[in-house]
């Protein structure tokens, strides 16, 4: 079996960057040799996105349903910026 140009072959396979596949493969590689359960999921943490807005939970509860339907009309509801 051949596995020369194997990186560049899965790469091109899932339409990504060669240096991409080549980190998760040397990621498992490192994994395999400390014998360790191998898991290549993301790095990331699971703190992405945006962050949440902990102080109107309350006042947007005491707004009716039939009012806060848009983000436009909650952001009325509680005088602030859309």
């Amino acid at each position: 079996m051949i596995y020369y140009k194997t990186t560049a072959f899965v790469a091109a396979q899932f339409d990504l960057h060669i240096q991409s596949v080549q980190r998760v493969w040397n990621h498992g590689k490192t994994q395999l040799k400390s014998s360790v359960p191998v898991v290549v999921s993301s790095l990331k943490k699971v703190r992405v996105g945006y962050k949440a807005i902990s102080g109107y939970s309350e006042a947007s509860r005491n707004i009716s349903l039939k009012k806060r339907m848009t983000i436009e009309e909650v952001c009325v509801k509680l005088n602030m910026s859309k």
